[in-house]
């Protein structure tokens, strides 16, 4: 018979045990005779012999390790198997039946060396520990697997006889030396690393306890007293509905903090409480006077208005991350005049000069560099000089008959510089004569 013809008795063969499959009297006939032969002891043990006979052939166990792995890659088939076994399953007999074959096969002694050296050789095979770590993972994450394992687990602790069980072998499993010093050292293990699970955890719990208090820092105003504080540290103004008139408009000044809402700070509220006006209170005239625009300057312009030039060392302190000062504070006594004197003078209000500050003018390297605006310091040293306490460091006024002088000065040098006549130069002379002619 030639490949083709095998492969018509094949199609033949197999469409007709579909037929016969789908006649449920043959099938009922077919399962009478299955359980007639597997209650003969001869047609078991022939049977045994020749499953063992064909899985010593190595093209046998090649050829049925190939049919297993196409039959794997099937979705169809896989899909058949599912349904088939959890059909089985469902079936009180058919559990019942596997539980007495498996625990008739754990009694036998050969059966269960068999099994450990199976197993044995199997986890000495790389790709299938790799195998079973996947099958494992992909399993974990599913969860309904998860769901399932801890039902399972859970019905099982639920039963007596197994509690019992699981007694007895692990006891039997500790008269082992071998096992009871393994046993040991991984509860050791398990400890050490709870511990260390549980120090790390309480550390970020702290860690992001102490960010989440310092995320919002002193935001809150205080309605009465304007100070910023800590959320814990105020409450909100219905806290103060008891309190009785003027004390309330007093105190209660419609200032919402960045929130919207506006608060009272825990030290004025008792206060209020006594029915006594707080110390620290707007209503006392303790306010900050709004800084005018005159004093908008930048650092540099700062220190050459100010009367004494402060000079310190900020170095970062070795344990908290905060600065603090090295070695000693100096305090140079400036005379704030005769910088402004020094500044030059322009038309433009808005010009600017590089200006270096240093500690003494003989010395090369400078503390400060940055470009200033000398009308705007004039300016600050004006208004400065108008409040009492700049009269105590600057006795002496500022020169404005010497601003005004070098003011007009500089302005008629910048005229004269404008009106200047053009000298011409002799080539330009000769040109002009050709262009006439």
């Amino acid at each position: 018979m030639n490949h083709q013809q095998n492969q018509t008795f094949v199609q033949f063969e197999q469409a007709y045990n579909k037929t016969r499959r789908s006649d449920p009297k043959y099938v009922q006939y077919e399962q009478h005779i299955n359980k007639t032969r597997r209650a003969d002891p001869n047609f078991i043990q022939f049977e045994q012999a020749y499953n063992k006979t064909r899985r010593s052939d190595p093209k046998y166990v090649q050829y049925e390790q190939h049919i297993n792995k196409t039959r794997r890659a099937d979705p169809n088939f896989i899909q058949f198997e599912q349904a088939y076994n959890k059909t089985r399953r469902s079936d009180p007999k058919f559990v019942q039946f596997e539980k007495y074959i498996n625990k008739t096969r754990r009694a036998d002694p050969k059966f269960v060396q068999f099994e450990k050296h199976i197993n044995k050789t199997r986890r000495a095979d790389p790709k299938f520990v790799q195998f079973e770590k996947h099958i494992n993972k992909t399993r974990r994450a599913d969860p309904k697997f998860v769901r399932f394992e801890l039902n399972h687990t859970r019905k099982r602790r639920l039963d007596p006889a197994y509690c019992d069980a699981e007694k007895d072998y692990n006891k039997i499993r500790r008269l082992n030396s071998e096992y009871k010093k393994n046993e040991q050292f991984h509860d050791i293990q398990r400890k050490r690393s709870k511990n260390i699970y549980n120090q790390a955890s309480v550390a970020e719990q702290l860690i992001e306890e102490f960010n989440k208090d310092i995320s919002t820092a002193c935001n809150y105003i205080c309605t009465c007293c304007e100070q910023l504080w800590f959320k814990e540290s105020v409450v909100g103004v219905y806290r103060a509905c008891n309190i009785s008139e003027p004390l309330y408009s007093q105190c209660i000044r419609q200032k919402s903090s960045f929130d919207g809402s506006e608060y009272l700070c825990l030290t004025c509220l008792n206060t209020m409480k006594k029915k006594k006006l707080p110390t620290l209170a707007i209503y006392n005239k303790l306010n900050f006077p709004e800084k005018p625009d005159v004093l908008n300057l930048n650092s540099l312009e700062e220190k050459l208005v100010a009367p004494v030039s402060t000079f310190f060392q900020m170095r970062e302190l070795p344990s908290g991350g905060q600065h603090g000062i090295l070695g000693n504070v100096v305090n140079v006594p400036a005379d704030n005049l005769s910088t402004v004197k020094m500044l030059p003078r322009h038309l433009s209000q808005s010009q600017t000069i590089p200006v270096k500050l240093k500690r003494r003018l003989r010395y090369k390297s400078h503390v400060m560099f940055e470009n200033i605006r000398p009308n705007n310091c004039i300016a600050a040293t004006e208004f400065l000089l108008q409040k009492p306490l700049f009269e105590t460091y600057v006795t002496d006024g500022l020169d404005k008959t010497w601003l005004q002088s070098h003011t007009t000065g500089l302005d008629n040098t910048w005229e004269k510089f404008i009106k200047k006549e053009r000298v011409d130069c002799p080539t330009e002379k000769k040109t002009t004569q050709l262009f006439q002619q």
